[in-house]
């Protein structure tokens, strides 16, 4: 089908077409001959320079970024002959293309005129045209040293196509070849509907998109003439005038037998979906494509669907060879087509870009074509030491945030937050009053993968004064986790009866008399979260009492035993029995090496001291009383709470042998 185009003034219309039933050759260094060069042995570039060394009456270039001075070299020659060259660019490669603005300068200095697209998604074309040979050179590859000729035949290349094509007609104003131009409000290629095989690109003087960059005074360059029937042929697809996901798509889903992609770069849905479809009816799909690109942080969603894909059921390899994989094109074996271009499947080129892509079909008329590519793929993949099975990675390991470890007085609704890094894109969430708590919720699909964006999940209606745990998985689309600690914490509140929290006794039975002394060890009777919390296995030492928590024998002169090794978020309580209600000066007996240490005293879970710093005493045996401060406490049976906040620098927040309440 073709589409018909408004009046407009051309500026650059090509035709391509093949002898019918003509066959490929290997591609030779001489300008005419037409065919499909292959960078993994052959020398791509040789071709390319001829037909320029050859060109008598005019030469046109298109590039996204180039960096071999070898075509700057015969372009200037070329010009300074009084051929006409005319080059189109997009100056925004400089950014991240090291050697392109040199080669902009080398073809500005040399006279080259030069139109630039500065606006709107980038000058994604690569192409060469030569008017007098009617010969035209495009592909996928960049003009750079390694794209068009193997550094080592078989061993480091690129992998890449270049096709090689005569047929070059163009309207002519006065017959003389000119960049033709196109209505102002218009950027699009077109072809004239003539019958032809193949159509190249028209391009403006959309003065929003595009300016005259150098050189653009040659009075030929204005020329311009008016085409009212022209059309795109039926083959060929021009982004962004034509969808090329669209398109593509349309003929994936139509395949019965087998699909072979080489692709570079995958980010959108649909192309990776048409992929996964086409397993899911029973056609085998094989796909080859660039392990850089699998965890380049620059563009977080190519793993996303490499990892969908892969376990779709895609057959995946990609590159092991030194060099690139580049190539974009995809064989589907029961239509006998071929789709072959400059688009990855991203949104920007399918949608946006400027890119050129041709569809092969048996009508055509071609089958040398469609030969090549299936050929190409089925010796790439059957060759295990220059393409090896994908490989899926995991994550790594997800960074809580909140609620901090050990935290207490939280909300009857908490919303747990952490980083899942840049490579985790599904979550497991466990959950519950158990150390191992249970799985919650599965492959949640949360926040971002990027670095730095904090993914949260609420749980809400939380029991008060209970201890949860909560741990998380971070999983790719391989579905392979990588898991972080379990955390917990306390929400505020008294426990309601009834629900199987553990229950607490006084050590030895009797609650701790106030005003008196508490040694630190004797903490009530209970398990883990009830009694006590301790972050880590077993009493270390072994002595006085088999709980988690640490107690050594002491050489403070009051005291056998003390409390060893606290963490922040440990806690211990205390039932104590209160004779007068008065105002008491806490005293606390602690040893401890570092400085920024702190605990807290809770009363009946209320916070009645805030933050008590603990001393740098300069040994873990090395003790001192703290004094103060003072708290206000009422007759009668109360449970204290001792709450290891924050540890020092030296690691823990300190050694305790006793506190005392001094009225």
């Amino acid at each position: 089908m073709t589409r018909p185009l408004g009046t407009f003034t051309v500026l650059l219309i090509v035709v391509f077409s093949w002898p019918r039933g003509a066959a490929a050759q290997v591609c030779p260094a001489t300008p005419q001959a037409e065919c499909l060069c292959d960078t993994q042995t052959d020398d791509c570039r040789s071709k390319l320079i001829n037909l320029i060394r050859n060109e008598t009456v005019g030469i046109d270039v298109a590039f996204w970024f180039m960096e071999d001075a070898r075509y700057t070299t015969e372009l200037i020659i070329k010009h300074k002959a009084g051929i006409p060259v005319r080059v189109l660019v997009d100056q925004r490669a400089n950014d991240s293309k090291r050697l392109n603005e040199t080669i902009l300068n080398t073809l500005r200095d040399g006279g080259i005129p030069m139109r630039d697209k500065y606006a709107g998604d980038i000058l994604h074309h690569k192409f060469m045209l030569f008017q007098g040979q009617d010969m035209v050179e495009f592909s996928k590859a960049n003009y750079t040293g390694s794209s068009f000729v193997p550094i080592t035949p078989d061993v480091n290349y690129f992998d890449e196509v270049i096709f090689f094509s005569h047929g070059v007609n163009r309207f002519l104003n006065d017959g003389v070849a000119g960049f033709d131009m196109l209505n102002p409000s218009d950027e699009l290629p077109v072809i004239k509907n003539n019958g032809r095989d193949l159509i190249f690109m028209v391009y403006d003087k959309n003065t929003t998109r595009f300016h005259d960059l150098y050189n653009m005074t040659d009075p030929l360059l204005s020329l311009a003439q008016s085409c009212s029937t022209c059309t795109i042929h039926s083959s060929m697809n021009f982004v962004p005038l034509q969808n090329f996901a669209t398109r593509m798509i349309s003929r994936v889903d139509k395949e019965t037998q087998g699909i072979d992609a080489i692709v570079y770069r995958v980010t959108y849905y649909g192309q990776a979906d048409a992929m996964i479809r086409a397993v899911s009816r029973g056609v085998p799909v094989r796909l080859i494509t660039e392990p850089t690109e699998y965890r380049n942080p620059d563009r977080l969603w190519v793993a996303k669907h490499f990892d969908r894909m892969y376990v779709g059921g895609v057959q995946m390899k990609w590159r092991q060879h030194e060099g690139l994989m580049h190539q974009g094109s995809i064989v589907l074996r029961g239509l006998g087509e071929v789709i072959f271009g400059t688009s990855n499947w991203t949104t920007a080129s399918n949608q946006y870009q400027d890119e050129h892509n041709y569809f092969y079909s048996p009508s055509l008329g071609k089958p040398w074509f469609y030969a090549f590519f299936a050929d190409q793929f089925d010796r790439r993949w059957n060759d295990t030491t220059n393409y090896v099975p994908f490989k899926p990675k995991p994550p790594g390991s997800p960074v809580y945030s909140l609620p901090v470890n050990g935290a207490v007085d939280v909300s009857s609704s908490a919303t747990l937050t952490w980083d899942g890094g840049p490579w985790a894109h599904l979550y497991d969430i466990y959950f519950g009053t158990s150390p191992n708590p249970p799985l919650v919720a599965t492959n949640l699909e949360l926040g971002s993968p990027t670095a730095g964006v904090l993914e949260k999940y609420t749980v809400s209606n939380l029991l008060p004064g209970t201890r949860y745990y909560w741990r998380i998985v971070g999983k790719t689309w391989a579905y392979l986790g990588n898991s972080g600690s379990v955390w917990s914490f306390t929400t505020a509140g008294t426990p309601p009866s009834g629900t199987g929290t553990p229950s607490t006794s006084p050590f030895g039975g009797t609650p701790a008399a106030i005003p008196g002394t508490i040694q630190a060890e004797n903490f009530d009777n209970g398990g883990q979260n009830s009694a006590w919390y301790d972050t880590t296995a077993g009493n270390v030492y072994g002595a006085y009492r088999s709980t988690d928590v640490d107690i050594e024998a002491t050489s403070d002169s009051d005291g056998g035993f003390d409390v060893a090794k606290t963490k922040a978020g440990e806690w211990l309580k205390f039932t104590v029995n209160v004779s007068t209600s008065a105002t008491y000066t806490l005293e606390t007996r602690v040893a401890n090496v570092g400085t920024g240490a702190t605990f807290k005293v809770f009363v009946d879970d209320a916070d009645v001291t805030g933050a008590i710093s603990v001393p740098d005493t300069g040994g873990w045996q090395t003790w001192t009383t703290k004094t103060g401060p003072n708290i206000q406490l009422s007759a009668g049976q109360h449970v204290i709470r001792v709450y290891f906040a924050t540890a020092a620098s030296g690691g823990g927040v300190g050694n305790f042998n006793w506190f005392r309440f001094v009225q």
